[in-house]
């Protein structure tokens, strides 16, 4: 994946509602659900959960 600024319209983007509307919808859900969760996690379950999350996302 290119950088913003490597992007062949730099910097005169497009929106395109349609298409990130339900990847944005997943996002909140995915938000959400991730919050809700938390909050019922001392805090060392907590800090694993973020180290777990991050090294998955870095994959």
């Amino acid at each position: 994946m290119k950088w913003n600024w490597q992007q062949a319209d730099w910097p005169h983007f497009s929106n395109a509602p349609a298409k990130t509307h339900a990847s944005g919808q997943r996002l909140l859900l995915d938000a959400g659900l991730l919050f809700g969760a938390c909050k019922h996690l001392g805090n060392e379950a907590k800090r694993q959960l973020t180290v777990e999350l991050i090294s998955n996302k870095a994959l």
